[in-house]
């Protein structure tokens, strides 16, 4: 599947959804309708997926925030390699391939690196699909000089809200995203690289904001014939009118080959809804609520 290991987390926080119960912090009562708008809204957040139960049918109208943010931008910017010598201050701008800028500045130095993004109308696609991102990222990278280049052991992202416009199929969404204090810290010495969050947060067209906080991701690289895996230890997804959930995950197995079973577990305070799957490498998951089916997500038009 088309997940990378910043984004395979976009896949959680979409199955949360949205669910019905108090607000603030106290997590939600779930119910089987609320399994449906779960995986209702998973279908809308994910490009290729689809939701059915007896009662809905949903697909995803266009490509997903999580693929064009988190891939496509925040991603390349944690694994970009700057062609600069050590030891000097950066300055780039780059051009959108339909207009716009994404201008770099910041320092580089013995390996770490302090770079401020700030993206203009920085537009990428063509006549059919384009995204365009506005706003501030900044990341902090910790590096150790090798032969080959940088070696990363950390990185930290804040951003002063990206907001993305996605033009598809003859339809506009926009959504503005703030991230504070995402920090991926790379595998070593044998312990598993790490995906941690302190919020992030998304607000929609409609002025709804959703956060995911507190999140804590375990990722494994492939090895020994075995194929990467990411597994989300603890998260707390809240909507601002319906409540909270808490997010738990098997180890689920990610990338290019990948198979094997995987669940996501979904508690509120009462009643607890899990999407599994056989087969990571099918993108179809069983949705139940306290052990009993009610629907279904398929995405297997995105692997």
């Amino acid at each position: 599947m088309r997940y990378s290991k910043l984004i395979a987390i976009g896949t959680t926080v979409a199955i949360a959804g949205i669910v019905i119960g108090c607000g603030g912090d106290t997590l939600a009562t779930l119910t089987a309708e609320d399994v449906d708008t779960i995986g209702s809204n998973a279908a809308k957040a994910l490009p290729g997926c689809e939701y059915n139960s007896a009662d809905v049918a949903v697909s995803s109208p266009m490509g997903a925030f999580y693929h064009d943010v988190y891939q496509e931008e925040i991603d390349k910017l944690i694994q970009r390699k700057l062609a600069v010598p050590l030891g000097r201050t950066v300055h780039e701008v780059k051009a959108g391939t339909c207009g716009g800028t994404l201008t770099t500045d910041g320092t580089h130095e013995n390996g770490n690196e302090d770079l401020t993004y700030t993206y203009d109308n920085y537009c990428s696609g063509d006549d059919t699909k384009q995204t365009v991102v506005d706003g501030v990222a900044s990341v902090q990278k910790d590096q150790t000089p090798t032969p080959s280049g940088p070696e990363l052991n950390s990185a930290t992202i804040n951003t002063e809200g990206l907001t993305t416009t996605n033009k598809a199929n003859g339809r506009t969404t926009t959504q503005t995203v703030v991230m504070t204090n995402v920090v991926y810290t790379a595998a070593k010495d044998g312990a598993p690289a790490t995906l941690k969050a302190e919020k992030i947060k998304a607000t929609n067209d409609d002025g709804k904001a959703y956060e995911f906080t507190n999140v804590n991701v375990e990722m494994k690289d492939a090895s020994a014939g075995q194929p990467a895996t990411m597994e989300v230890k603890s998260g707390t997804y809240s909507d601002p009118d319906t409540g909270s959930v808490s997010i738990t995950t098997t180890p689920i197995a990610y990338g290019d080959g990948a198979t094997g079973s995987g669940t996501i577990t979904v508690k509120g305070s009462e009643g607890t809804a899990e999407f599994k799957t056989t087969d990571v490498s099918t993108g179809k998951f069983s949705a139940t609520m306290d052990g009993k089916p009610v629907g279904a997500l398929d995405c297997s038009k995105n692997i």
